[in-house]
């Protein structure tokens, strides 16, 4: 009997550990300045980021009638949080780009602040709408200086909201 119950023990152990952590799919969306309620609207996974040798662009277009803020979340490969950037209102018909470096995404694209180099991360897009259209890519730069650069688009994006709250 002594062995049924330490064994029970465990199992809710691990099932109570396993309800508290907090993921790219458990923890909520992040704070948007002057927008609410905000929630995630799309999920992508294979973001890369070594500086100078690969780095991850993201852009998404505002398909709504009103200016939209959006924020990206980075999640390392373990699914810890490493990243929260916020993209001040976009207006409509307008595009917001997001990069782990500005020399593969241009001036206008907001820098996702410098974290560990990451060959298998994940991206949350959040917003207070879902009118939007995302799509990633990853920019490897060639091995010899001054080489072309090779983009590929992200190998997952999710469209995880529709509609409006």
């Amino acid at each position: 009997m002594r062995s049924h119950v330490s064994l029970a023990l465990v199992f809710g152990s691990v099932l109570i550990a396993g309800s508290v952590r907090a993921g790219l799919l458990d923890d909520a969306p992040p704070t948007i300045p002057g927008a609410s309620p905000v929630r995630v609207i799309y999920r992508m996974g294979g973001v890369l980021c070594d500086p100078g040798r690969a780095d991850t662009v993201i852009r998404c277009h505002n398909n709504a009638d009103v200016p939209v803020a959006m924020a990206i979340e980075i999640y390392g490969e373990d699914d810890a949080r490493a990243s929260v950037t916020v993209h001040d209102p976009v207006p409509p018909g307008g595009e917001a780009v997001f990069a782990t470096s500005t020399d593969v995404a241009g001036d206008d694209a907001v820098l996702i602040p410098q974290f560990a180099p990451l060959n298998q991360g994940k991206a949350r897009i959040s917003a207070a709408t879902s009118h939007l259209s995302c799509a990633g890519e990853q920019v490897i730069r060639s091995a010899t200086p001054d080489g072309p650069l090779q983009s590929t688009p992200l190998p997952l994006v999710k469209r995880v909201a529709f509609g409006e709250p």
